[in-house]
């Protein structure tokens, strides 16, 4: 590589992921990226070369598996000029904690957890002797609402939450930004298989596409904001399900999964299964937070962010 700063980005083959690596090569970082499919990381990284001109070097690793972390450690630590670290590799499953395999929890805390404590703790060292750096940590939404299926997901999401800012007092004396994003809906991989995804298609209100997310991301870490939530509707449901009740958020929750799993077939074959009783309920309830008069526009905009993004 040459002797540019660094990114590194996990879960880079599509999605979020994807958005930063173009991002940070289109600023002038080289590329240290990470995922499980060797096609599509080539073809990313091929795409980005032409591009941008950057170099671009692939670590094919799955993040649950204790080796291949290690290994793109050692590639992060043969390279003294890491200033970016994005991780963002992680996966949902949809299913009910006793109707899913123990390895399967277990490699979501590992891939979720673990491996983002490791290559945290592999990049610091060379950040904070610089002044200089920027960790981003992936969260979700589902670190604010927990649900039926998504025990072990939410449960990880909120533990990056407190490590993001725990991490952003300990180090942001020595230069360096820590970020938790936390995107709902997005147009990516993720959510065309999960069954909530799928269900939340026909509600344009929830969604958003990965530049939106990316550029949203950027115009807050630029500004140094610690805990990044993507679109106005975000913003307002996590703001909702912390003042109700904590037994009737559980109510709503529980009956709008009950609602999933009876729609699921129709999502399926292809068919309009609506969205969750509970998601209607929310976006009832915020749209009536507003003049009849200008719903229709907070209706188209709400999830766009009008903002600029700026190089590091």
């Amino acid at each position: 590589m040459k002797n540019n700063k660094i990114a590194v980005i996990t879960g880079a083959s599509s999605g979020i992921g994807k958005a930063f690596a173009q991002h940070f090569a289109e600023t002038g970082y080289d590329l240290i990226i990470t995922g499980r499919r060797i096609e599509k990381l080539s073809a990313i990284a091929r795409q980005i070369r032409e591009k941008s001109g950057v170099s671009v070097e692939i670590v094919l690793a799955e993040l649950s598996v204790e080796e291949e972390v290690l290994n793109l450690i050692n590639t992060i630590k043969s390279h003294n000029n890491v200033f970016v670290l994005v991780n963002n590799a992680g996966f949902g499953s949809g299913i009910e904690f006793c109707q899913n395999e123990l390895s399967s929890h277990l490699q979501m805390v590992h891939t979720h957890v673990v491996a983002s404590i490791e290559l945290v703790y592999a990049v610091l060292p060379q950040m904070i002797s610089r002044k200089e750096g920027i960790i981003i940590n992936v969260s979700s939404l589902g670190a604010y609402m927990p649900a039926p299926g998504s025990s072990i997901y939410s449960a990880t999401k909120l533990f990056l939450k407190s490590f993001s800012e725990s991490l952003y007092m300990e180090v942001h004396k020595h230069g360096i930004k820590v970020q938790c994003l936390c995107p709902g809906f997005t147009h990516t991989e993720f959510h065309q298989h999960r069954a909530d995804g799928q269900l939340a298609q026909g509600n344009k209100l929830l969604w958003m596409d990965t530049e939106t997310v990316l550029e949203t991301s950027i115009k807050a870490i630029n500004k140094d904001k610690i805990i990044c939530i993507p679109g106005m509707i975000n913003k307002l449901l996590v703001g909702v399900s912390a003042i109700l009740p904590r037994k009737l958020y559980y109510w709503l929750m529980q009956r709008s999964g009950k609602n999933a799993r009876k729609a699921l077939p129709a999502a399926e074959k292809g068919k309009d299964a609506g969205v969750p009783g509970f998601l209607n309920k929310i976006n009832r309830f915020l749209m009536n937070c507003f003049p009849e008069n200008i719903r229709p526009a907070i209706g188209q905009g709400l999830t766009q962010n009008n903002c600029s993004t700026k190089t590091f």
